[in-house]
């Protein structure tokens, strides 16, 4: 078996993804919504925002994206719900720090 993708007829931006998914183990996807949720996360923190504002909003973008992505089989649904969680501990991180003292 070639360590590269052989095309074949997958020519299309789906098949190319999801050959080189299944080749990697099934990681590739959710490095890809790790970085997407880093960037958004720093994104959100380097405009003067809170940090867990930050984990909010990348943790609601990927999951949103991994809800697609389970969707099109290329995503396990294990990953799906680590988003959630991430969403889950930004929204309590927001509202303990915007809670009064």
């Amino acid at each position: 078996m070639a360590w590269y993708p052989v095309l074949g007829n997958d020519t299309t931006i789906y098949g190319l993804t999801q050959s080189a998914n299944n080749i990697s183990g099934g990681i590739l996807m959710p490095l890809f919504l790790l970085t997407i949720g880093i960037i958004a996360l720093l994104g959100t923190v380097f405009t003067g925002k809170n940090f867990f504002r930050g984990v909010l909003y990348g943790g609601f973008i990927t999951s949103i994206l991994s809800i697609l992505l389970v969707l099109m089989n290329m995503l396990n649904v294990n990953y799906m719900y680590f988003c959630f969680f991430i969403t889950a501990v930004g929204l309590v991180g927001v509202r303990f720090t915007e809670a009064p003292s």
